[in-house]
């Protein structure tokens, strides 16, 4: 099978889980013998085409002013290679609806008459400025619904990006993100306390872990709030940090974006992790943390529900008060944390590999095409 698969960011540069999302989905078609064209925006400027791990990656020339309102929507228009590649293509698949590249493909597709397949990640987002707001909408109801009505199938991570969807998508069907468990996954108290040593981490303190952009909307902000001498807060991802958040490294530390084998190390290192965010889909960072045997605080958002269980997740408000409260519950109870960590483990063993997410996404394709 000839698929061709499109994505704001991916490697080198992932940026985001819908990156580590579609890179993983490309890689493990590939394994199984079908030929797969991943095509993103060329951010930041590296090699324009090139394979890796049997994927042809094509990086388009974008624009990405966007980014300056923490909105990381880039614009990038499709190469002759790409569209020739549609057309050869046995099914075109796009991540997010709000992304031009998949109106772009959707179209492309539809002129050569080849099936459009949508994953759609997460439902409208809530951002502190109004006018950002409005413009979302504006884009939804637009050039999203345009996305909609082209696609011979939706996928959606959850039943709440499915409700959101409405009308639009009922047919939709559900399709939960795997996590790379060789990479990510427990390891020895032992092995812990060496990656410590090696990154210069503490030994003698919890080390509290946010994974995600830095954007006011993922509440990375909430954990500088709560920092203490007691802990460790450790925070990895894209964006800019604002830089009286930098002065205090003994308890807030921001390791900016970094290799996948890294971060595998970071949550090894860690004791709980933790996201306070104001809306999610739901993320790759904490089927990650999961699969890596830590503890879950995060907010609860309503697609969360089929996932993940209320009583052995710390489920709580976006705020800095409740965030604290649930670091120190975790750290003083011992029987509690335990608890944690082992449904975390059995919950990631059950539902999520990517083994079993390709396999599904095969499925999908084969009905439409």
């Amino acid at each position: 099978m000839n698929v061709v698969i499109l994505v704001s960011y991916t490697y080198p540069f992932i940026g985001s889980g819908l990156g580590q999302v579609a890179l993983m989905q490309a890689e493990g078609l590939t394994k199984l013998g079908h030929q797969v064209v991943l095509v993103s925006s060329n951010i930041p400027a590296t090699w324009k085409r090139f394979k890796r791990n049997r994927v042809l990656h094509l990086k388009q020339n974008c624009l990405n002013f966007m980014d300056k309102f923490s909105i990381p929507v880039p614009f990038f228009f499709l190469s002759r290679e790409v569209i020739s590649h549609i057309e050869n293509a046995d099914v075109v698949h796009s991540h997010d609806m709000l992304y031009p590249h998949s109106m772009l493909a959707a179209l492309v597709a539809k002129r050569f008459a080849k099936p459009f397949v949508l994953t759609q990640h997460a439902g409208f987002i809530s951002y502190p400025n109004r006018l950002t707001n409005l413009l979302q909408l504006l884009t939804n109801k637009t050039m999203g619904k345009l996305v909609l009505k082209l696609s011979d199938q939706i996928i959606v991570v959850n039943e709440d990006v499915k409700n959101w969807l409405g009308k639009d998508g009922t047919s939709a069907v559900t399709l939960m993100n795997g996590v790379n468990t060789s990479l990510f996954h427990p390891v020895t108290q032992k092995t812990k306390m060496e990656i410590r040593k090696k990154y210069g981490f503490p030994l003698n303190k919890k080390i509290v872990l946010y994974v995600g952009r830095l954007v006011k909307k993922k509440g990375f902000q909430r954990l500088f709030e709560v920092k203490s001498s007691d802990y460790l807060i450790i925070i990895v991802g894209l964006g800019e940090v604002p830089e009286y958040m930098t002065n205090e490294k003994d308890k807030v530390l921001f390791l900016g974006a970094i290799s996948q084998k890294k971060l595998s190390e970071i949550y090894q290192a860690s004791d709980v992790f933790v996201l306070p965010s104001d809306c999610e889909g739901f993320p790759l960072s904490i089927q990650e943390a999961m699969a890596s045997g830590l503890p879950i605080i995060t907010s609860k958002h309503p697609g969360f529900d089929k996932y993940l269980d209320r009583h052995f997740v710390k489920f709580i408000s976006p705020t800095s008060i409740e965030t604290k409260r649930a670091i120190v519950e975790i750290f003083k109870n011992k029987k509690l944390r335990d608890t944690m960590v082992h449904y975390s483990l059995k919950t990631t063993i059950a539902k999520a590999s990517w083994e079993n997410n390709v396999q599904e996404l095969l499925k999908i394709y084969q009905k439409v095409i």
